[in-house]
């Protein structure tokens, strides 16, 4: 037998091609008239083991190039991931980023000054820090769109545009600041996304809809159009929640993360299904995501962790991964999250649960118990907007 070798990006292949008998010497008295039905079958099937060879270097291109897609985590950088996923966290400090809106956060101390400096000398471990809604920041985004860029109409929010530029004429942004202020004071810092804010869809937060989604209205869960129809409790009403069933929807959004973890120096990055929990347009009639619909949320959350892991690598120390999500196994699923498998298939290293709007009745029991089942912190949400007024 022949043997023949070739390897496709360090996957080795070996291939026999069997030979023919000995050549036999003709003899005089041989007919030497070609058999030609032996030819054709012979070239035939030398073509079928051409094809053959064809569909196996393909198979191996396509099989080194999804191993290549697939960050491999060292056990050096599993231990790290394991041991900053069980750190002390008394209080987790998940600031909404309204503090770059307050009149006199236009410098690095008077934007400090609005609602960091007060987590000094308290039982907060960690900040979780949002920048903006889904796709449009108060940080320097690269990817993704900045404030300023529309005209403000709430009184409450007009110091924005300028709170953004006085920022960047020191060479700062929020993000930036509340990073190294967490440095600073040995602080855990995570990078929250509100990955579906629908602040976008309230009819005088125009300033909030970015440009992006502005021209692709398609990516919309509901046509903006309809909303006078419906009151603030429908689905409808709220038509900027972005379609996940749309490829390109998530891969913008994966393209939003990678930035963030590129270009800041986290030590998480928190997905928050929770704002807002609609992801796909059976909700809108309050019937749950299909089966297809839940594979392509979770290979979402694959290409996050993906994401986490590749930086991770790059800088040498790891980037966790949270995910906020609703209260129950049924609900998440309800929405499109296959919670259960996220855990068995460690798509994220610890959980928030829940909005935190009546803290004190939330049904916190079956995803605290399953999380720790799996190795994962759970944390249950207090929300200080929600209880604004209810308590005194």
């Amino acid at each position: 037998m022949d043997e023949t070798g070739f390897s496709v990006n360090g996957a080795c292949f070996t291939i026999f091609l069997e030979g023919g008998a000995p050549a036999t010497p003709l003899d005089s008295r041989q007919d030497c008239t070609p058999d030609l039905t032996r030819i054709r079958h012979r070239t035939q099937e030398v073509e079928i083991m051409r094809y053959l060879i064809m569909a196996i270097l393909l198979l191996a291109t396509s099989l080194a190039l999804a191993l290549a897609a697939e960050p491999h985590e060292s056990a050096e950088m599993a231990a790290q991931r394991e041991a900053m996923k069980n750190r002390k966290r008394r209080i987790i400090y998940n600031n909404d980023g309204c503090d770059v809106f307050n009149p006199g956060a236009h410098t690095p101390a008077g934007f400090l000054a609005q609602r960091m400096d007060a987590v000094l000398g308290s039982q907060v471990d960690s900040v979780f820090y949002c920048t903006g809604a889904t796709v449009m920041f108060s940080h320097d985004a690269k990817v993704g769109e900045v404030y300023g860029k529309y005209p403000v109409e709430p009184e409450w929010a007009r110091a924005l545009p300028g709170n953004i530029d006085g920022l960047r004429q020191a060479g700062r942004d929020s993000l930036g600041l509340v990073v190294e202020f967490c440095r600073r004071h040995d602080l855990e810092v995570f990078y929250t996304h509100r990955i579906n804010d629908i602040h976008d869809s309230i009819p005088n937060h125009g300033f909030e809809l970015a440009a992006w989604k502005r021209e692709n209205p398609k990516y919309h869960i509901s046509p903006r159009e309809e909303q006078p129809k419906y009151r603030g409790r429908d689905p409808r009403f709220w038509w900027s929640s972005l379609d996940f069933e749309h490829a390109e929807v998530r891969d913008y959004l994966v393209a939003v993360i990678d930035d963030i973890c590129g270009r800041y120096d986290i030590d998480g990055y928190e997905v928050d299904y929770f704002r807002s929990p609609m992801f796909f347009k059976p909700n809108l009639d309050y019937k749950p995501a299909t089966a297809a619909q839940v594979k392509l949320l979770t290979d979402f959350q694959r290409r996050v962790r993906e994401v986490a892991t590749r930086h991770g690598n790059r800088r040498g120390r790891p980037i966790l991964v949270s995910a906020r999500v609703p209260m129950t196994v049924e609900k998440c699923r309800h929405v499109g999250i296959d919670i259960e498998q996220w855990l068995k298939s460690d798509l994220f290293d610890l959980m928030s649960i829940g909005g935190g709007y009546v803290p004190f009745t939330m049904p916190t029991k079956q995803l605290v118990k399953l999380g720790h089942e799996h190795g994962k912190p759970v944390y249950p949400t207090i929300s200080g907007s929600g209880l604004r007024g209810r308590f005194r």
